[in-house]
């Protein structure tokens, strides 16, 4: 037979258990006494010295090496594993500059910094056409283009770069794992020198232009391209392999100081593009919409600047010639390419600017 606690009864237990002290905890403190703190077990900083020492990063070399103690037959037997031959070696406080391309390629190399301690090799630069280069400091170089660009049939203006490793022989990069820095001088030219910027064999291709929009700037001239509309296949090249600005040429006259640009292959007017021209421009097209048709005036610009005046246009068989007289502050000039929107309107900027003293070293 079970037997049962009458409610009551429960009620009074319950209230009773609650009320009893509980085993291992404080006494209430007398009526007036200070209260005080339970006991501290245990250093309070437990644990938090491991916290707070700083630890030495655990350095792991992930980098090639070139076999050491480092010798030129190293070196080379390094690079010739990829199928690379080294060029030219130049030595620099037990540290080399090196020369690489391939045997195929006679007319571009890379550079690469190997680190006499280590080995540790670094690749300093892409496939170049080197103008010149020397070591200036440790693990620091100084290089000039000629302006040939290497991936494509391209001529630009001759480029100067200084590039740092970063880092040392032990490989320490930085927290994005860049290993060189680089820094890129503005190129500039003498108008008194002729100089072609685009496809060095332009009279040669089959791409086509319009010039959508020319200004005289505070300091130069601007321009941007479209494709040529008139011709369903002129219209197609110029989006092959992808739209660029028309292919340049420059001349100077040093007795009337007239300057003269010559785009090749591009037109002055365009008419409207047609629907297959449309659809097949896909994700160029809307870009377009309002440019065409297009037609730009032949004549004067209407327009000085503090390095230029009296700038005229002209159509000249299938090229378009802008010809200007500089002043005599027009001391050198620069070319900047640029895009005016989605990758359909190349643009080009031509700067002018005066002599600097600082810059220029011949007077």
């Amino acid at each position: 037979m079970k037997s049962r606690l009458l409610p009551g009864l429960c009620a009074l237990l319950l209230l009773l258990s609650a009320c009893a002290p509980q085993e291992g905890a404080a006494s209430p403190a007398p009526e007036g006494a200070t209260p005080t703190l339970p006991p501290v077990t245990g250093s309070p900083t437990a644990g938090l010295e491991e916290t707070l020492t700083p630890t030495a990063p655990e350095v792991t070399p992930a980098f090639d090496a070139v076999p050491t103690p480092l010798t030129e037959e190293a070196i080379r037997s390094f690079y010739a594993q990829d199928g690379y031959k080294v060029r030219k070696l130049t030595s620099y406080e037990g540290d080399f500059l090196v020369e690489y391309g391939r045997s195929n390629i006679p007319h571009y190399s890379l550079l690469g910094w190997v680190f006499g301690e280590t080995g540790r090799e670094v690749q300093l630069t892409a496939m170049t056409e080197f103008a010149s280069y020397e070591v200036t400091g440790p693990g620091e170089v100084t290089y000039t283009t000629t302006g040939q660009d290497t991936t494509v049939p391209y001529t630009g203006l001759p480029e100067t770069v200084t590039l740092r490793v970063l880092g040392n022989e032990n490989g320490f990069l930085d927290s994005n794992g860049v290993a060189v820095s680089s820094y890129t001088e503005t190129a500039w030219a003498d108008p008194a020198e002729e100089v072609l910027i685009g496809r060095p064999d332009a009279d040669e291709i089959n791409s086509y232009f319009q010039l959508l929009d020319v200004r005289v700037d505070v300091d130069g001239l601007s321009f941007s391209f479209g494709p040529d509309t008139d011709d369903s296949e002129r219209f197609q090249e110029f989006f092959i392999p992808t739209p660029h600005a028309a292919t340049f040429e420059t001349q100077f006259d040093s007795d009337t100081r007239q300057f003269t640009i010559r785009f090749y292959h591009t037109s002055l007017a365009s008419g409207p593009i047609s629907e297959d021209g449309l659809a097949w421009s896909t994700g160029y097209s809307e870009y377009y919409d309002g440019l065409y048709p297009c037609s730009i005036p032949e004549g004067s610009l209407g327009e000085d600047n503090y390095f230029l005046t009296g700038a005229t246009l002209r159509q000249d068989g299938e090229d378009v010639v802008l010809t200007c007289t500089l002043t005599q502050r027009a001391y050198r000039f620069t070319v900047e390419g640029g895009d005016l929107g989605g990758g359909a309107i190349p643009s080009l900027r031509i700067r002018f600017r005066d002599h600097d003293w600082e810059m220029d070293d011949d007077t």
